[in-house]
């Protein structure tokens, strides 16, 4: 693994409080440790039934770093402790297929909670907070696409501004942010 990737912290006065009591820390940017452990995060049982997309994608190390070097590169953030835990990734990624139902969304959200789920909502409000204060290239609307199984990650949405826009044949629920 070449030195070319890096991940900063978000500074602590911008952290949600519950997370930097509970010992995590929210940091953008991709580097190996996620690299490593994506691949066995996205086959645990809960990311095989809300997204069976990351088993193809994230197979090996090699396919992460293919995934976050394709353009258009993805602005990821993740949530992890000190022993470098993962509990949430989040990624903004300017998408190439529009949703139907919400033509003017241009950059797609993508959360994952692996553990620790309480930590989910402040985390993804640090992460839109921080993504939406800096000059990351991306545009606004925000949407993003969920399992209709996943409450928690639709409740998360809807805390954070989303609305449901449409349910596709796939049968996920398409939900977008103005």
């Amino acid at each position: 693994m070449s030195g070319r990737y890096h991940r900063v912290p978000i500074k602590e006065s911008r952290v949600a409080p519950e997370i930097r009591a509970a010992g995590y820390a929210v940091t953008r940017g991709y580097n190996s440790e996620i690299g490593w452990k994506l691949p066995g995060l996205s086959r645990t049982d809960d990311m095989q039934l809300l997204h069976p997309v990351d088993m193809d994608r994230f197979v090996s190390i090699e396919d992460v770093e293919a995934w976050y070097e394709h353009s258009p590169q993805p602005v990821v953030y993740a949530l992890a402790n000190k022993a470098l835990r993962f509990s949430s990734l989040l990624w903004f990624q300017e998408t190439r297929t529009l949703p139907i139902t919400a033509p003017d969304a241009i950059t797609e959200v993508s959360l994952r909670i692996y553990e620790d789920s309480e930590l989910a909502l402040p985390f993804a409000r640090t992460a839109h907070d921080d993504f939406l204060r800096g000059d990351n290239g991306l545009l606004t609307p925000l949407w993003t696409s969920v399992d209709p199984d996943s409450n928690e990650e639709i409740e998360i949405f809807n805390r954070l501004g989303y609305a449901p826009t449409d349910t596709p044949e796939d049968g996920r629920i398409i939900m977008v942010r103005e």
